[in-house]
């Protein structure tokens, strides 16, 4: 018996059915079959929603969200390199930059806006990182089925209640599956909708099956993910093809990059080079691969040097055509596997990553020649941190800012310069061709620069320091007059001009620098300095102290009292004799006369204490009557420095140093 079911509701909705019949495609139709019908809320249904669903994993490096993908191609700055992904493979490009050095700390940034697709293929405009940190804040995660996917076009047959073909729904791609499916789902009426077999289903390894029926269907879905493809799996015969294609450099070494130097060549006679490319050492080994149930392992031998290093049998991880990951177990027990990573370089690449080249460039400046203008010798390029580059002609006293910065692409590692006139030609993208820490060539088309590295920074020999004049007046007040010419005497100063400022806005804006004769309004006063390379607008901001210190030897007994006695404050005996066993006692010379020593429990110990102007020798310090441990000090101390703040005594060769403390 039939099933009857609400056929106006069914017209209803094929009426408000956004998929169209395709007249162009030859779609076999299945013979009307109950059996077939696809209903709502089974498992069916369910797995083929959930193999249409958009997979979220794929671009997990970028965003870490398994519920949302972001529509391709996008451009974004990973490490201060710029990368534009326009396809899953690019994503290698992210991952090659994120694990290059050990040292530094991995940064991704988006170029807004960009279009994220959720699980359900919806598609959302993100203007801003708090929008798409919302997004993934909230995320949904649908069961997504990764291993196999259907083979399209696909079409359905819709039925009417006496199983009569009144529509054929034909579906291009997963997104218009996922809304076929959905509708089914969620449907308040059964459509009577079923698959026309046979179909073809795809594996995530590249096999194919043909389907014939609901429950073949349902089978193959469910078992998919034992045929799911791993992309670090290599056969033994792409292993020994990627290897002997290029030579490959040794891009990371249990974690570090001492070994990044180094080059490994894969003869086709089993002959194994490791090179230097600096012509240092070229040495040979022998090379090997064998397949086991692990996976395919490279053996190496007869490495002198890098015995230790490179020989053993390495199984490889992950293997691509440009990168494998190998790992050697360890022979020692409670030691780690060591691991290597490898990265394929041809003649036609430089041997350099974008990284490399960019932090090269950001040391020291470059001086560039070209042939865009019959070979003209360029001046001075500076290359900033924060992607301003600065072209300085001291010759002809011109200087321009601009921009740059390294991109990855899918053609080569390109630098790309945005300058003004005079050097505008020289904008746009150049190829790396060639390069090292102190030389580096772009080309494009026939034309290219040549960057060499120059070192001598004019403003090395400047620095942050302290200025120190004497003032051995007797009335003491910080505030002397400071020679600023003499500040930086010990540097060379014919090609730099250096000016004094009150604040660092000031010395930037170079504006109210100060006289080369200044007093100054306080003691330790900051002065901000500018130093600027002669006939440019290049230069650099460095800090001065200026200080006075007192250096009068005029001490009156009336002063040494004063100091002595000052109210709420006592001396400590910091040395004497070389000796700091008393600094931790607390001395009070009080007004009449008495020398009170406190230790840190509060226990006193009493004497006495006087002055007097001493003949010829300065004032004296008188101490006696008092007893044990504190005889060293029942002495006559002569000042030899005075101060409000420190006082030096000496008794013949006895010397004694007290500071003041206050509260």
């Amino acid at each position: 018996m039939k099933t009857k079911f609400n056929f106006t509701l069914l017209l209803a909705f094929f009426a408000l059915l956004t998929f169209s019949s395709c007249q162009d495609e030859v779609i076999e139709i299945t013979e009307p079959n109950e059996n077939q019908v696809i209903a709502p809320q089974s498992t069916l249904a369910s797995l083929m929603r959930s193999t249409s669903s958009n997979d979220g994993t794929t671009d997990d490096i970028m965003d870490n969200a398994n519920c949302l993908s972001i529509n391709l191609p996008v451009t974004i700055i990973v490490n201060g390199i710029t990368i534009t992904i326009t396809t899953e493979e690019d994503l290698d490009f992210i991952r090659d930059v994120f694990e290059e050095f050990s040292d530094d700390e991995d940064t991704l940034e988006f170029i807004f806006p960009i279009t994220i697709v959720l699980n359900d293929h919806t598609e959302v405009v993100i203007e801003n990182m708090d929008q798409l940190e919302d997004f993934i804040d909230r995320c949904e995660n649908e069961e997504v089925i990764e291993c196999v996917d259907f083979v399209y076009p696909i079409s359905f047959s819709i039925y009417n209640t006496d199983f009569q073909v009144i529509e054929t729904v034909v579906i291009e791609n997963d997104r218009k599956l996922y809304q076929f499916m959905q509708r089914i789902e969620n449907s308040e009426q059964a459509i009577l909708a079923s698959l026309n077999f046979p179909v073809e289903m795809v594996y995530a390894n590249g096999e194919t099956v043909e389907v014939n029926s609901n429950q073949e269907l349902e089978r193959v879905i469910n078992e998919a993910e034992d045929m799911c493809d791993d992309d670090d799996d290599c056969d033994i015969d792409e292993v020994d093809e990627y290897l002997m294609e290029c030579y490959w450099k040794i891009f990371r070494y249990n974690g570090d990059d001492h070994l990044r130097p180094y080059h490994l060549a894969f003869l086709e006679n089993g002959q194994l080079k490791v090179i230097n490319p600096d012509g240092s050492m070229t040495q040979y080994g022998s090379w090997n691969t064998r397949e086991t149930d692990d996976g395919v392992v490279l053996k190496i031998t007869e490495i002198n040097t890098f015995n230790e290093n490179l020989s053993g049998e390495w199984l490889i991880e992950e293997c691509d055509d440009d990168r494998f990951k190998l790992v050697r177990e360890s022979d020692t027990a409670g030691t780690s596997d060591t691991t290597m990573v490898l990265k394929q370089r041809c003649e036609d690449e430089p041997d350099c990553s974008a990284q490399e080249i960019k932090r090269y460039l950001k040391d020291c400046s470059w001086f560039a020649g070209t042939n865009v203008f019959n070979n003209t010798q360029y001046p001075e390029f500076i290359f900033g941190d924060d992607g301003s580059v600065i072209v300085v002609d001291s010759v002809n006293n011109v200087e321009v800012s601009g921009t740059w910065e390294v991109a990855l692409t899918d053609y080569g590692i390109k630098l790309i310069l945005e300058l003004p006139a005079p050097y505008n030609d020289l904008s746009g993208y150049w190829k790396i061709y060639e390069c090292d820490d102190d030389r580096i060539k772009v080309i494009r088309d026939d034309y290219y620069i040549v960057f060499e590295k120059e070192c001598d920074n004019p403003f090395d020999c400047f620095e942050n320091k302290d200025v120190v004049i004497c003032d051995d007046s007797v009335e003491f007040d910080g505030i002397a007059t400071f020679n600023l010419n003499d500040v930086y005497d010990e540097c060379p100063n014919d090609d730099v001009e250096i000016t004094f400022h009150l604040s660092e806005a000031d010395a930037h804006d170079n504006v109210n620098a100060l006289p080369s004769e200044y007093t100054n309004t306080n003691n330790q006063q900051p002065l901000w300095v500018r130093v600027t390379l002669a006939g440019t607008n290049r230069y650099e901001i460095f800090f001065a102290v200026l200080y006075v210190e007192d250096c009068s030897d005029d001490c009156t007994e009336e002063m040494v009292d004063s100091y002595l006695v000052e109210e709420n404050c006592h001396w400590v005996p910091v040395t004497i004799n070389s000796s700091n066993d008393f600094n931790g006692y607390d001395f009070y010379f009080n007004a009449n006369q008495n020398l009170v020593i406190k230790d840190a429990s509060g226990n006193e110990t009493v004497g006495t204490w006087s002055t007097s102007a001493g003949t010829g020798t300065g004032v004296v310090i008188s101490i006696s009557q008092i007893a044990s441990p504190f005889e060293p000090f029942n002495k006559d101390w002569i000042v030899v420095e005075c101060g409000a703040e420190r006082m030096v005594l000496v008794n013949d060769n006895v010397e004694l140093i007290i500071e003041r403390e206050c509260l």
